[in-house]
């Protein structure tokens, strides 16, 4: 697994992996590595993020052009650590609903459900899930009154031979109300990493933990917890570059905004993140746009269609 020290020499790496997929172009095409796309902090940026600083980057259109380029005959399982949802009251539902249905046509299983995630309503979030055929995770967002989580604290994915056990925990941010309308409320996550611990299933080949904590948290919290191979966080309080370790476990730290193609190749004869190829490639406006993309999107999205 390659370590970054900083941001010029993660620029660097993402040069240098752009070459290492052509240098293992054999190695593609051979589906002997689950992939994993990791997605978070999306926020609806379906069409890209046009304020980057870096330039416009991301889009779903692009997106598919690079999943189909790359792992075009690879088994896909696509996780979301969250934040995924676009709070714009114009046009915002509309987005969110096309970022959660757009994710799971490229292979996502999974969101990871962040507090943010729950703007517009429980209804509403189950619904756009149950459409797209996605997987609600959270261990720490609970009803009000009972402290019943309302998603899954675990779920699990079989791929070949091989279980993918993933759970989720959301930040509690100081100053921001935990008790919302709706008859829910979040958990401090110490408390609902005890749950996580004991509920653990026993037969699974990899532990994930999808989260948007931040880095100074996450050490407090994991550093003597054997629990999780993998942790996968989009929080922006993210220090360290990405990929390092915290205790046993591997923490991966995806673009914001769908800014960049991140992925983690794993061999399925060990699924050790310590082993894994990180893919991780800027998706720029150069990159040509997927055309059954554009015209799926456009119409989710309510766009005169294409001529």
């Amino acid at each position: 697994m390659t370590y970054l020290s900083n941001n010029k020499y993660k620029l660097l790496l993402l040069f240098f992996s752009i070459i290492g997929l052509k240098a293992f172009e054999p190695v593609f095409g051979q589906p002997d590595s689950l992939v994993l796309s990791l997605t978070g902090c999306f926020r609806g940026r379906v069409e890209g993020c046009g304020h980057c600083l870096v330039g416009p980057r991301g889009g779903l259109e692009r997106r598919a052009t690079l999943m189909k380029q790359h792992f075009k005959n690879y088994p896909v399982i696509g996780l979301d650590c969250g934040q995924i949802l676009d709070l714009d009251p114009l046009g915002g539902e509309l987005r969110s609903r096309c970022t959660i249905l757009g994710l799971a046509r490229f292979g996502h299983r999974a969101v990871g459900v962040s507090a943010r995630d729950m703007f517009y309503g429980l209804k509403m979030l189950v619904r756009w899930a149950d459409e797209a055929g996605l997987k609600l995770i959270s261990a720490n967002i609970v009803t009000s009154d009972l402290n019943q989580p309302l998603f899954a604290v675990w779920d699990t994915f079989k791929v070949k031979n091989k279980i993918l056990a993933v759970s989720a925990l959301s930040e509690v941010r100081i100053g921001i109300r935990i008790d919302q309308p709706g008859g829910w409320k979040v958990l401090t996550p110490d408390s609902a990493l005890k749950n996580i611990i004991a509920s653990k299933p026993d037969t699974a080949d990899i532990y994930i933990l999808l989260t948007d904590i931040g880095e100074a948290d996450l050490r407090r919290m994991l550093k003597d917890v054997k629990c999780f191979n993998l942790v996968v966080s989009c929080s922006r309080q993210i220090f360290t570059a990405a990929p390092f370790t915290i205790g046993n476990a591997v923490v991966f730290h995806p673009e914001p905004d769908c800014r960049a193609l991140d992925a983690m190749l794993l061999p399925f004869a060990d699924l050790n993140p310590l082993k894994a190829r990180i893919i991780s490639e800027m998706i720029k406006v150069e990159t040509p746009a997927d055309t059954a993309t554009t015209r799926w999107l456009g119409d989710c999205l309510g766009r005169p269609p294409l001529r």
